[in-house]
């Protein structure tokens, strides 16, 4: 069959996905730190480009599939170049199907854990789109020994009130940030991602340098580590001779999904009892300043039972996640299932 014409059920029946590898180097010296492994399609094909591959997969209803078949190849091709731990491998992972189930080929998996050093990438943009799901995969990647990073940083900026949750090892900019004029609001960003730094001792890496000038602007960002077609294209995967120093990773433990708000708060601070009407006009005070706040943050309620949900509320809170990135309440009674969660203008 002629490379052109195949169809994403070609692609994945015959085992075609394959991974070019692109190093992360130190932005002041060029040494190489890490890699990212990068998926293509068959080569001279329609579905080379990795855009195409998965456009091509979601309008097929096969992209957990396809993600499986990255997945693979990217840790295939790695152990197969002979990388070691002393020099991590980033893999992406495609958050629309968090909800799908992990699937392995556990026999490249094992040989993975024991040989390879992985960095799972989650993209900024869909950190919101099932937090529950993606949070319990974190735990479970977490939970492997392996790391987590954050993609295209400042691509949606209401991301940033997910930092806490996710507390990701690496931090990636947005190529949009060093590419184009800094605005108001990209100095935001930074902003935030400074103080995640600061709070977590995260890294920065800064993506898409191809000039010098875009270099300069990435170390004005903080960025330590960096990625582009300034130091190298994506191609096969060679590690160097001689390592450099080993890239340091690991913040502070993410919280677990486990456990509730009031069980993680009344950990790390006395609890204190108050009347009703105390309660309820701090409530309405926090609800308020969540709106006014020029940071987006993410709110989320627990109210006694489902009678304290008024239809007042409830109002309230769909102007709330019309305006926040997520927002979302519990109830002791079960009501739907018990929660209340919305975000981006719709609620579940």
């Amino acid at each position: 069959m002629k490379a052109q014409t195949m169809t994403i059920h070609d692609v994945l029946s015959e085992g075609l996905v394959h991974s070019v590898y692109q190093p992360i180097v130190k932005i002041e010296s060029g040494e190489i730190m890490a890699y990212e492994a990068l998926a293509r399609g068959p080569n001279d094909s329609d579905l080379e480009s990795p855009a195409r591959l998965f456009a091509e997969a979601r309008r097929a209803g096969v992209l957990p599939a396809l993600e499986y078949a990255c997945r693979t190849a990217a840790l295939r091709g790695a152990l197969e170049a002979g990388l070691t731990k002393s020099i991590p491998l980033f893999v992406n992972i495609e958050s629309e199907v968090v909800g799908e189930g992990d699937r392995e080929d556990h026999e490249i998996w094992e040989n993975a854990r024991q040989q390879l050093r992985v960095v799972w990438e989650i993209t900024e943009r869909d950190m919101t789109h099932s937090p529950a799901e993606l949070l319990k995969r974190i735990e479970r990647i977490r939970g492997a020994g392996w790391s987590v990073a954050l993609d295209d940083i400042g691509a949606d900026p209401r991301s940033l009130a997910m930092l806490p949750f996710l507390s990701p090892d690496i931090l990636k900019l947005d190529i949009q940030l060093v590419q184009n004029r800094t605005s108001q609001d990209e100095a935001k960003i930074v902003h935030a991602v400074d103080a995640e730094v600061e709070r977590t001792g995260a890294q920065v890496v800064s993506e898409g340098i191809e000039t010098e000038v875009q270099r300069l602007a990435g170390i004005a960002m903080g960025a330590t580590l960096a990625q582009g077609w300034l130091f190298a294209r994506p191609g096969p995967l060679v590690p160097p001779a001689t390592p450099a120093v080993e890239l340091r990773l690991g913040t502070r433990e993410a919280i677990s999904v486990e456990r509730s708000p009031f069980e993680i708060v009344a950990a790390m601070r006395p609890v204190r009892r108050g009347p009703k009407r105390v309660l309820f006009e701090i409530s309405r005070h926090l609800e308020q300043q969540a709106i006014a706040l020029n940071v987006s943050p993410v709110v989320l309620s627990t109210f006694q039972d489902v009678r304290r949900f008024t239809a007042a509320t409830q109002r309230l809170y769909e102007a709330l996640a019309d305006e926040l990135p997520l927002t979302g309440g519990r109830f002791r009674r079960r009501l739907n299932g018990g929660t209340w969660a919305g975000g981006e203008g719709h609620q579940s």
